[in-house]
């Protein structure tokens, strides 16, 4: 999603353009979830994940928190959560 939000802005077009195809793409984003969710549903496809690792689900989830924290920190103090933005923070 930011991908393509990055595309829309380096396009150039007026800011209701962009936005109008921000919100399409949102909109079919959510349309292949739906399908996929319900494909997954109608097949009995739950199950496959207790096959997925623990350390991997653990993996995961422990990267996309800290992309949330890092993220956040960069927008609200301006400061990126590295070793060179906590040496210039101090």
């Amino acid at each position: 999603m930011v991908g393509m939000l990055a595309v829309f802005a380096s396009l150039g077009l007026p800011e209701d353009t962009t936005l109008r195809l921000a919100m399409a793409g949102l909109f079919l984003a959510s349309l292949v979830c739906i399908a996929l969710f319900l494909l997954v549903a109608k097949l009995n496809l739950a199950e496959l994940v207790r096959y997925i690792p623990f350390s991997v689900m653990a993996g995961f989830l422990a990267a996309t928190g800290w992309l949330m924290a890092s993220g956040a920190l960069n927008i609200i103090a301006g400061t990126p959560l590295t070793l060179a933005g906590l040496e210039a923070s101090s």
